[in-house]
């Protein structure tokens, strides 16, 4: 093993690094160099590449890898000489808010609200419209719908995206964190989808969900059972199905469903008995899937 293959990552690269280093990597130039590396990989004929690339944060899209050629066509200086240039262009195209200029915006906007820009409203309905392509079928937006139209938009619906803080937050979902605990992480994170869609693009805005989590507290779900009969009695409920007086399918399909464990859906003729008899054990057919997930179970029959 040679002192090429045992090359320590340096702080901020050299020009005799750069020409030397062979072990497979990425190599920063160190803080203050405006995201640039030194990428090496291998080739196809068993050598070895070295290439320029840069990471820039653009305002509306995130971070973003740029090439910037190979060395030792590029070389160390010129690469550095790109990297400021490239800043330097999404400095002035985005220029970057102070903190005082973010202040004197928010109380010019509240001092004068039809400026204030979108509504967090406008801002759902944009999310929503932007996500239903990936979604599985209408009951997911008919969900957030719900959420959203029940308690988000009576508090906050007129508010603009980037007035909505961490108490707007806890007032739109304290109410039920506790009583609705399901129901209230799911409208926490619908929330939290529309603040980070709107950072997505390019608005000046923070997921308050984070810190309204820190004021919420824990959770105590309260879980209500079914009824349900006592292991010791099931003989006599299959006795007593095999004399009731109802459709003969409707108690037949109960008691199968009592001894296999078998899925109701399974039992009624939605998509077909898993039997291992057909099938290896473990593995479902592609019917039998849950929002588009092979569920995996199985039941056992002539057992």
């Amino acid at each position: 093993m040679n002192d090429r293959e045992n090359m320590a990552k340096p702080t901020s690269l050299t020009a005799s690094f750069v020409r030397g280093v062979e072990d497979l990597g990425r190599y920063g130039d160190g803080r203050g160099r405006f995201g640039l590396s030194l990428l090496v990989r291998r080739t196809k004929d068993g050598g070895v590449s070295r290439n320029w690339q840069q990471r820039v944060r653009i305002p509306g899209r995130g971070p973003t890898s740029l090439g910037l050629g190979s060395y030792p066509a590029v070389s160390l200086s010129e690469a550095r000489d790109l990297a400021a240039e490239n800043a330097m262009k999404i400095r002035t195209r985005f220029p970057r808010k102070s903190g005082i200029d973010r202040l004197l915006e928010k109380a010019g906007s509240a001092a004068n609200p039809g400026s204030a820009g979108p509504t967090f409203r406008d801002m759902a309905e944009g999310f929503i419209d932007f996500r239903r392509p990936t979604w599985t079928g209408a009951k997911t937006e008919k969900q957030m719908r719900s959420l959203l139209e029940g308690y988000a938009y009576p508090v906050i619906g007129d508010v603009p995206i980037e007035q909505v803080t961490s108490s707007h937050v806890l007032e739109v979902v304290g109410p039920i964190w506790t009583t609705k605990a399901e129901s209230a992480k799911k409208l926490m994170r619908a929330v939290s989808g529309v603040f980070k869609n709107a950072f997505a693009e390019g608005f000046d805005v923070e997921d308050p969900t984070k810190r309204a989590k820190a004021g919420l507290g824990r959770q105590r779900n309260t879980v209500t059972h079914h009824a349900a009969v006592d292991y010791a009695e099931v003989q006599a409920v299959i006795a007593y199905l095999r004399t009731a007086k109802t459709y003969p399918s409707k108690s037949a399909a109960l008691a199968f469903a009592i001894l296999t464990a078998a899925r109701t859906g399974e039992v009624r003729g939605r998509g077909g008995l898993r039997s291992t008899r057909t099938r290896p054990p473990g593995r479902s057919p592609p019917t039998a899937r849950r929002a588009g997930v092979s569920t995996g179970s199985r039941c056992r029959l002539g057992r």
